[in-house]
């Protein structure tokens, strides 16, 4: 395998105000480097195929709160590979007086009652069944 030749220059250095050419009085120089012995490059390695998000899952499948308070859901996803990570996911409820989600992942008691929240990311979504009961 050949080096490639990274740089090759011709440096002419002349003498101002001299008559002669300057190759004959000035100073001249060539310059050629090449890279030091190089590993072959190998062929591109295939694509890694695409995940697939296969599920979500709550971090919590049951919660229970009293009127005023809240509590922070986790979800996470699971792909194709087997690998799972935290993502964050957009948040209804089947009753929005009863318990409240925000986009964070926190569900705030609003009044006394049962409601289901359910969070989507992507194509999938996981839900957690909200009791709220009035404080004691």
């Amino acid at each position: 395998m050949t080096r490639p030749s990274l740089l090759v220059a011709l440096i002419v250095i002349g003498c101002a105000g001299c008559s002669e050419s300057p190759g004959k009085k000035g100073l001249a120089a060539a310059l050629s480097m090449t890279a030091p012995s190089a590993t072959p490059s190998t062929p591109a390695a295939a694509a890694a195929p695409a995940l697939t998000l296969t599920g979500i899952t709550l971090s919590r499948a049951t919660v229970e709160l009293v009127v005023g308070s809240s509590e922070t859901l986790s979800v996470t996803a699971q792909y194709s590979d087997g690998s799972s990570s935290r993502v964050a996911a957009t948040g209804t409820s089947s009753n929005q007086n009863i318990a409240s989600p925000d986009a964070f992942g926190v569900i705030r008691a609003v009044a006394k009652g049962t409601a289901t929240v359910t969070a989507t990311a992507g194509s999938a979504s996981a839900s957690a069944t909200v009791t709220v009961s009035d404080p004691r």
